[in-house]
């Protein structure tokens, strides 16, 4: 097996989804070091945790909307540029893949 230089193996995780729990998870190696287990894992900007619930994919993007606000000070600004700054810099966070963790909004 060929791996690329600094190894793959800080790239590669275990995720084992089932509602379990205490599932069984198996040992995997990829060359000579033993993957680490992991709860949640994000992917494509979507955290899938373990039990396939969203609290954790919620709790990253709100996270990182209120970081993004923070840096910003806009707390003396007028009703329009906060409006403007929440359209253009919090909502593209809270919206990004909406369609897949929650389907059923309009």
């Amino acid at each position: 097996m060929y791996l690329a230089q600094g190894g793959g193996q800080k790239k590669c995780h275990i995720l084992t989804i089932s509602h379990e729990r205490n599932p069984s998870i198996a040992n995997y190696t990829l060359g000579q070091e033993q993957l680490s287990v992991v709860d949640s894992y994000p992917c494509l900007g979507v955290t899938i945790s373990s039990d396939l619930r969203w609290h954790k994919h919620v709790d990253s993007v709100s996270a990182k909307a209120t970081r993004t606000l923070v840096c910003r000070n806009i707390y003396r600004c007028p009703p329009n540029v906060k409006t403007l700054a929440y359209t253009l810099l919090i909502r593209p966070h809270l919206e990004f893949a909406s369609a897949a963790w929650d389907p059923y909004c309009p």
